[in-house]
């Protein structure tokens, strides 16, 4: 896990302590500041995670098969003649 990565799970787990302690003590700034800061740490979770999906770099085209593998012993790709052979 990269470091913002732990940073943000703290966050979270922070939110959820300071949600859980504001449920306990009737206080509502507590708990409503443990919600937003546990959904603020989910959604810059998913931004740095689409962020980094869409920043890398297609494969290279040495690096990719264009082999198309057939299994030749598979029974279930194979088409049953028997009915047309006994009508000659």
């Amino acid at each position: 896990m990269s470091w913002i990565n732990w940073i943000l799970l703290g966050g979270f787990i922070g939110g959820f302590l300071l949600f859980l302690y504001g449920a306990n003590y009737y206080n509502a700034i507590a708990g409503y500041s443990g919600i937003i800061l546990s959904i603020g740490t989910i959604a810059i979770w998913l931004i740095n995670f689409t962020y980094k999906e869409l920043k890398k770099s297609p494969a290279s085209p040495e690096n990719v098969d264009y082999n198309i593998h057939i299994d030749t012993n598979d029974n279930s790709q194979q088409a049953n003649y028997s009915l047309s052979t006994h009508f000659s």
